[in-house]
């Protein structure tokens, strides 16, 4: 920052911003120097306890939400995996149980019945010869 450049810390102001307001108004400083005092002004204030304490405090509250949040998204995800298994499980009992119950009888096309026929007059006509 500014202030290390020079050897100060954030948290000090330097001793010429000092006498500089003890002689003139704030609003009477060039934009460097309220900068720099307004700088090292809120360092002080963000260094203080009770915005540490707050911070830290609403730091460990993020975080739990955060797990909470994702202790939520996995037990959803679980469901729906869950939801997807029985469906799987549900769709392979339906499909054994079409395949070895409840088969419908099948439908002979135009070609293989009349395969089915001159297998069956091959069969006559041996045994018509043999009488």
């Amino acid at each position: 920052t500014l202030f290390r450049s020079a050897g100060f810390e954030d948290n000090e102001v330097e001793d010429e911003f000092l006498e500089k307001l003890e002689t003139s108004e704030f609003f009477e400083l060039t934009c460097e120097e309220k900068l720099h005092i307004m700088a090292a002004l809120c360092h002080r204030i963000l260094m203080t306890y009770s915005v540490q304490d707050h911070v830290e405090a609403k730091q460990q509250r993020s975080a739990e939400l955060w797990k909470e949040r994702l202790a939520m998204l996995k037990e959803e995800n679980d469901k729906k995996r869950a939801e997807k298994q029985k469906r799987m499980e549900a769709k392979s009992k339906d499909t054994v149980k079409e395949e070895t119950d409840g088969r419908m009888p099948k439908v002979e096309n135009k070609k293989e019945s009349e395969e089915k026929g001159k297998k069956s007059e091959v069969k006559k006509d041996p045994e018509e010869k043999g009488v």
